[in-house]
């Protein structure tokens, strides 16, 4: 699923403000600097998913004819391979 940028922001800031309800989050920087860190930390790691996923559609581009034939299950084949890349590549999926 993509998030688009309003729908990001309006996450991590509820984000932000369940965590300062329940004392879980105590900031020395304003909210706004708050905010713009954790969108970028969360933008990088969404492109490094999309990053992964190019890896495995390109891996998986030589057995097209097959997921043609309907020999193999390119869904499940792309999930493998991406659950493997994640591991050796230690990214949390």
């Amino acid at each position: 699923m993509r998030l688009t940028e309003d729908e990001m922001t309006r996450i991590l800031n509820k984000l932000i403000n369940e965590w300062k309800s329940q004392n879980l989050l105590k900031s020395s920087v304003d909210d706004s600097k708050l905010l713009t860190r954790l969108h970028d930390t969360f933008a990088k790691e969404l492109r490094l998913e999309d990053d992964l996923n190019k890896e495995v559609d390109q891996l998986l581009s030589k057995y097209e004819k097959q997921f043609e034939r309907g020999e193999l299950d390119r869904r499940k084949m792309h999930q493998m391979v991406k659950v493997q890349l994640a591991k050796e590549k230690k990214v949390i999926l």
